[in-house]
């Protein structure tokens, strides 16, 4: 073989071999791409996005939103998410994390700054406080390279959420005893109104018989003297006459007004005695 063909076909099988290494250079995966991956912590950082003191303050908060409201969320950090939609890749974390209801995932893209949350709504977040949530608080993190802050809104601001829109248990306890109170102090108000009112109406049944019986009597002595009164007029009762005292009778001593006076009273109460006796006898 000429030494033309042979240098001719040497050069050939190089520029195959650099042609096969490129091709498969250009078809593999790269290195930076970040597979699906399996929670063991609840802040991962693949993406080396964060320093010592960020990764504390993402953990903590992460830590007081569990203490609080018992919601688990899991912050993670990658460069990409391999090629996949942000969703796709965070369904499939939390699936091989085995993530129940109560766990809540926010993966973060750092290079192609690209999120997305994951799970089941909490009681008392609805889906406008969760739009308002991201929209106002971890997308303008992100977009400045906040990595950090992201995590920490997201964990702050579902706290928040949850405290407003649901239930707290302190407030009704506070609210049943105040209710508590209010109607006991009605009832015992409405007891004593109607022990009073008993002691009052007992009051007037024993002493109301003894005030009738009084007045009745005072009502009948009353009655008696008029009916006696009438009596001595009707039968023209004259004193002198009763009493046998006649004007010319001289021997009666007395002085005429002081007979008149008893006669009077003789008269009265002889009347009187009659009428009494007449009531006794019917």
């Amino acid at each position: 073989m000429s030494l033309p063909n042979r240098v001719a076909r040497w050069t050939s099988w190089v520029v195959l071999s650099v042609l096969f290494a490129g091709a498969a250079l250009v078809g593999a995966p790269t290195g930076t791409a970040e597979a699906p991956l399996r929670m063991d912590t609840y802040v991962v950082d693949s993406a080396q996005a964060l320093n010592g003191g960020q990764l504390d303050q993402v953990r903590s908060a992460v830590d007081q939103l569990y203490a609080d409201q018992q919601v688990r969320l899991w912050v993670v950090y990658v460069r990409d998410f391999g090629g996949l939609g942000p969703e796709v890749w965070a369904q499939r974390t939390a699936s091989q994390s085995g993530f129940g209801d109560r766990d809540l995932l926010l993966a973060v893209a750092t290079q192609d700054r690209s999120y997305w949350f994951y799970g089941e709504l909490p009681s008392g977040v609805s889906d406008s406080k969760l739009n308002s949530l991201l929209t106002r608080d971890v997308e303008p993190a992100l977009r400045d390279g906040r990595w950090a802050d992201a995590g920490v809104a997201t964990a702050d601001g579902l706290k928040s959420a949850m405290r407003g829109g649901g239930v707290n248990v302190g407030f009704l306890l506070v609210i049943g005893v105040l209710v508590v109170l209010v109607v006991g102090g009605f009832v015992l108000f409405a007891r004593k109104r109607r022990r009073d009112r008993a002691k009052a109406e007992l009051a007037v049944a024993r002493g109301g018989p003894g005030q009738h019986r009084r007045a009745g009597r005072t009502s009948a002595g009353g009655a008696a003297r008029a009916l006696a009164g009438g009596a001595c007029r009707d039968r023209q009762c004259d004193p002198h006459q009763r009493r046998g005292i006649g004007a010319g009778d001289r021997r009666v001593r007395h002085d005429r007004r002081a007979a008149l006076q008893h006669g009077a009273r003789s008269c009265e109460n002889g009347c009187l005695q009659s009428l009494l006796d007449q009531a006794a006898t019917r």
